[in-house]
């Protein structure tokens, strides 16, 4: 098992602030991104649990992202 520093889990969200930054600057969407705000948006809502968000968080982002098709296949 591996830990991290708070200040590298610190230094790690601020760069990824940065590169979306970067990336809505020149109009490119993030589809991922996109998609696990929509996942954190339904567990606020109480669509999706947080047991399910745990268990399952990969396979209901490729979902997203992805579509249920898609998955299915896979």
């Amino acid at each position: 098992m591996m830990t991290l520093s708070r200040h590298l889990v610190l230094f790690r969200i601020e760069r990824r602030k940065a590169w979306r930054l970067l990336q809505s600057k020149v109009w490119i969407q993030n589809t991922e991104y996109a998609a696990q705000r929509a996942i954190l948006v339904d567990v606020d809502a109480g669509t999706i649990s947080q047991e399910e968000l745990f268990a399952r968080a990969e396979a209901l982002l490729e979902e997203r992202v992805l579509g249920p098709a898609a998955t299915a296949t896979a």
